[in-house]
């Protein structure tokens, strides 16, 4: 199993917190791509993870692009109005 290095978990946290956005790219399957966000703090226990197939066919990604635009803005923000969302796009 690989394990983060020391203090990734801490230093993404400071980042997010001060307004970055982070992005992650990883060839890793799509359960261990998201187990490594949540191990590294880019998915928080409260967030709405909405997964996303771009590897099929071009309509039906555009209506999944579309449809999650839908769920995003719907969303309820927090206090700094920001939603807390994480996609993950899978292209297989």
């Amino acid at each position: 199993e690989d394990k983060l290095q020391d203090c990734v978990p801490e230093t993404i946290s400071f980042f997010l917190k001060s307004g970055v956005t982070i992005w992650m790219l990883t060839g890793d399957k799509r359960e261990t791509a998201v187990n490594i966000a949540q191990a590294a703090n880019l998915v928080g226990s409260g967030d709405k993870v909405i997964h996303l197939d771009a590897g099929g066919d071009v309509q039906q990604c555009l209506q999944d692009l579309s449809h999650t635009q839908c769920i995003i803005g719907n969303m309820p923000h927090s206090k700094d109005g920001k939603a807390s969302v994480v996609i993950v796009v899978d292209g297989h």
